[in-house]
């Protein structure tokens, strides 16, 4: 940890300037946490929006995310993240502005989230680049536990604070608040690009080349599945159903469910950042937190429906919310063996190929989940909230436990790459 801090010391005055690229991001992840789970009772009581409308709400900026990281990821490469997050910055602030102007349309909700989504995708992957040019890749891992700590606490501030500020204030008018903080983070990076001048644009064209090098990778196949079920599980959850769940089921009030969430956002955040310092301990091993992760992601999983088919206290559940987010904060190590099973100079695609993965499980999980729920109620009552049965919930668990004992599985036979590129450069 010596070396890490000697490497932020020698570059003090780019560090302070990469600050407000990590405060950008942060804003950007609470606009996935945020919406549409904190406010998942007021949509549905006050516009009678179906859970699958709801959940169509995250779905919209998800969708676009998600399709955009292979898009972003060559552009990053070619152009780099500070010039990419530029422009996907102003597109951010146009959708986080403008979504609570129109509430209430729901057509129009889906299109400011579509282009809140399309903006947010910029920033990841525009960080992991600079992150990459700036500081090299020994102490990569802890500086990814940073980015990781400090975009979730954008996140965690779309859960409990979110959900209290609200209880005092009209949400629409807290949702018009952080789209101005948002807007104020976005000018200041925009004022930083002089103390962190962009790299130089790379001379090759556009291709899609490295997608079909990554498809032909059987290892980039196996962490591809292994990540996305791992982070879809937990982010389902955490975004959707989660807080509802725990009203529903554990019999919470709407501020004591948040506080879960909360809690369960800042347990991710905390293993992140721990995981990252770990990894560099460990001399930079992989494996054995990829093969914790899954078999954390699975065992719980397991746990949860044994919970509910044997009547355990629903109190327990809690504890569960907590273990699925250590399962995905460990999960960092997939990111980047993502990236050095590949060449080092599509590095940033690589991950953006990863994250399109992760992201459209995201999308596709939430439906399947509102879908799923809006099966077990009858004729709804309008001006009412609806509350989904027990068995319901155990549904969804269930079928949870599929996609989680195969990643456990695969995640015996992923590498250890230690912190080293297949190769460095994309072979001809």
């Amino acid at each position: 940890m010596a070396s890490f801090f000697e490497n932020v010391k020698s570059n003090k005055h780019l560090f302070w300037a990469y600050v407000p690229l990590l405060l950008l991001y942060a804003t950007s992840y609470f606009q996935r946490i945020g919406i549409p789970g904190t406010i998942f009772n007021e949509l549905s009581s006050e516009y009678h929006f179906t859970a699958t409308q709801i959940a169509g709400i995250g779905t919209a900026f998800i969708c676009v995310y998600s399709i955009c990281q292979l898009f972003v990821g060559m552009l990053a490469d070619k152009f780099c993240g500070i010039r990419v997050i530029t422009w996907g910055g102003l597109i951010f602030c146009i959708g986080v502005v403008g979504f609570p102007l129109v509430c209430g349309n729901l057509w129009a909700m889906y299109f400011m989230r579509f282009l809140t989504g399309l903006g947010a995708s910029s920033m990841y992957l525009s960080i992991v680049k600079e992150t990459d040019r700036l500081f090299g890749r020994e102490n990569y891992s802890v500086y990814l536990g940073i980015v990781y700590f400090v975009g979730y606490s954008g996140g965690l501030f779309g859960t409990y604070p979110f959900e209290r500020l609200n209880d005092m204030f009209n949400w629409i008018n807290v949702l018009m608040v952080i789209g101005a903080v948002s807007v104020a983070c976005y000018l200041v990076v925009i004022f930083t690009k002089r103390i962190i001048p962009p790299a130089p644009i790379v001379k090759k064209e556009i291709s899609f080349r490295p997608l079909l090098y990554f498809l032909k990778n059987p290892y980039m196949m196996m962490l591809i599945f292994c990540s996305s079920v791992i982070f879809a599980t937990y982010s389902t959850i955490q975004m959707v159903f989660g807080k509802k769940f725990m009203q529903d089921y554990v019999g919470l009030s709407s501020s004591e469910a948040a506080l879960v969430v909360f809690f369960q956002t800042f347990t991710c955040m905390l293993t992140l950042l721990g995981f990252g310092v770990l990894i560099r301990m460990l001399g930079n091993r992989r494996k054995p937190q990829m093969i914790f992760s899954a078999s954390l992601a699975f065992f719980n999983t397991l746990f949860m429906v044994c919970v509910m088919k044997f009547g355990w206290s629903p109190k327990i559940f809690i504890a569960g919310f907590i273990l699925y987010a250590m399962a995905s904060g460990s999960a960092v190590a997939f990111s980047m063996v993502a990236q050095e099973v590949n060449a080092r100079d599509v590095m940033t695609q690589a991950t953006g190929v990863n994250n399109l993965s992760n992201y459209l499980f995201v999308a596709i999980f939430p439906l399947l989940v509102g879908k799923l729920l809006d099966g077990y109620v009858g004729p709804r009552i309008e001006g009412t909230v609806v509350n989904y049965p027990p068995e319901a919930y155990q549904m969804v668990f269930t079928i949870l436990l599929i996609p989680t004992a195969i990643a456990v599985l695969i995640a015996f036979f992923l590498p250890e790459t230690k912190g080293h590129y297949l190769h460095q450069h994309l072979p001809e």
